[in-house]
């Protein structure tokens, strides 16, 4: 355990998708945000819509993995953990691996917001407007 709590969460359940489960749903905050991204970008809300962003993405895909590479803390509770992706597409059966990054924040130790992006660049970029909008906010 580390003193990070929130650092904690996402190496468990980075773990857990790295075996491909995508089961859990409790870490999500009620009113979450799940961002997919491009090609058709689209924003799910509450607990459901993170279980149905799931469904919808995951369907595209035999034997999906997200790997964690490394975990950056931006702000107090922003995060952005940059990922290994690993899948098979369902109907061409073609092998895909990727450099992607999510960007993951925290409010009471739970998640309110998880994006997901193709580009490590901006996820990076969306993470620091996030911080610099709550910080101005404050």
């Amino acid at each position: 355990m580390s003193e990070d709590p929130n650092l904690d969460l996402l190496r468990e359940i980075y773990a857990a998708w790295a075996r491909g489960d995508y089961s859990r749903n409790d870490m999500f905050a009620d009113d979450v945000e799940f961002v997919t991204g491009a090609p058709e970008a689209r924003i799910y809300h509450g607990r459901e819509g993170a279980r149905r962003a799931w469904f919808d993405f995951l369907s595209a895909w035999e034997d999906f993995r997200t790997e964690a590479e490394e975990i950056v803390r931006v702000a107090d509770d922003h995060y952005v953990v940059f990922t290994h992706l690993i899948g098979r597409g369902k109907e061409s059966h073609v092998p895909t691996e990727g450099a992607t990054a999510n960007v993951v924040l925290f409010r009471d130790g739970q998640i309110v917001r998880l994006e997901l992006h193709w580009d490590r660049d901006e996820a990076r970029r969306s993470a620091q407007e996030l911080a610099t909008r709550r910080a101005t906010r404050r």
